[in-house]
């Protein structure tokens, strides 16, 4: 009895050492714009972001949701909770809705003219649930 559940025990530390190994092979990148809309006068874009899994798991995303800074001031949120099949050692565009919050723009612009800076700093802060574990996700795009 007892080589059974030694044996029980290494494979579930093997399965969840080996699905932490692949969640960190994930890559997230910024993809296309595929669409805007509106909520009332909240502005929704349809943002595509490209997933890249070089491990040799397939892997489903379930869930996605986050932040959108812009030279450290709030602008947004993003989410999605649509599930998507990630195959090995291939890559995905997973869409998501970005809603742009008017106020956080118009303090981004008023800021943007008071300091005569014309560079943004986009950020995104967020969490995927990949197979049910949380993956962290930071994606930093420069514009101008």
């Amino acid at each position: 009895m007892k080589p059974l559940l030694l044996t029980a025990a290494g494979l579930i530390a093997y399965t969840i050492f080996a699905k932490a190994n692949a969640l960190q092979r994930l890559t997230f990148y910024p993809g296309s714009v595929s669409g805007l809309r509106f909520d009332g006068v909240t502005p929704v874009v349809r943002v595509g972001i490209l997933v890249q899994n070089t491990g040799n798991q397939q892997m489903q995303i379930r869930a996605f949701a986050g932040n959108v800074w812009a030279n450290d001031q709030l602008i947004g949120n993003v989410s999605s909770y649509g599930t998507l099949t990630i195959p090995p050692r291939q890559q995905i565009l997973y869409y998501t809705d970005l809603r742009l919050f008017p106020l956080g723009i118009v303090n981004n612009i008023v800021q943007a003219i008071r300091t005569g800076q014309k560079k943004q700093k986009i950020e995104l802060d967020a969490m995927a649930n990949v197979d049910l574990y949380q993956v962290p996700v930071k994606i930093t795009y420069n514009i101008g």
